[in-house]
């Protein structure tokens, strides 16, 4: 490989990462428990990018200059989910001048159609280190959206990043239920109000019919028709 490719290379890289955010659906800012809406304003690509944050609130205020756990979660009208490391480079409230990314995270990424599929879905945890509740945790949530690749919930089970949970998701397009027993892992866990939180979940050693059972079931999904708009 030559010095010129891999100069393109990079140079692609960063086009793509500018595309991503220039053509998101939905963007959110994370770090800890925080999370805010967010939308581009001005990029200067390979040197930063300035975010307006929604709803500021004291905790971002609080933030230290130097803190380097900012995640920037980019939704994209595809379909596909990106989130980027960031740093901060300045902050002038609602305003959030940060160091244009490199690339997104690869353990973060999910592909593939991805629909607003709400449904109650029961979820099984795990918990061998547990010797209080016992090793296994039962509770009720509700799933927002559904891929191939994962889903997002919202419980009060007190999830925790890298937990192995199972799912029960209904994937029936009749009035009869049909259940896909899942096993998924916590990939993204922040507090929401009144003690619920809302996880990432991405599904774990699922199988290709399990995969082309969701599929199919998206395809068909009402609500398929609204996001292709």
């Amino acid at each position: 490989m030559t010095p010129e490719t891999t100069e393109e290379e990079a140079a692609a890289e960063l086009a793509s990462v500018a595309d991503a955010f220039n053509n998101a659906k939905n963007i959110s800012m994370e770090f800890d428990s925080h999370k805010y809406h967010a939308e581009v304003t001005e990029m200067s690509i390979g040197k930063y990018i300035v975010l307006k944050v929604a709803n500021v609130d004291q905790g971002l205020i609080d933030v230290p200059r130097d803190y380097g756990r900012f995640k920037v979660r980019v939704f994209t009208i595809q379909g596909k989910v990106l989130i980027f490391p960031m740093k901060i480079i300045q902050r002038k409230l609602p305003f959030m001048v940060m160091a244009f990314p490199e690339k997104p995270e690869p353990e973060f990424s999910r592909s593939g159609k991805r629909l607003f599929v709400k449904q109650t879905v029961l979820i099984v945890l795990r918990k061998k280190d547990n010797p209080i509740t016992g090793a296994t945790l039962k509770g009720m949530g509700i799933l927002t959206d559904l891929s191939p690749g994962g889903c997002s919930i919202t419980s009060k089970m007190g999830l925790s990043l890298k937990d192995r949970v199972l799912v029960y998701v209904n994937i029936s397009e009749t009035k009869e239920p049909v259940g896909l027993e899942l096993m998924a892992v916590v990939r993204r866990a922040t507090e929401g109000g009144d003690g619920f939180g809302e996880y990432g979940l991405e599904w774990f050693e699922i199988t290709e019919e399990s995969r082309d059972k969701i599929s199919k079931f998206l395809e068909n999904h009402p609500s398929a028709v609204v996001s292709t708009k």
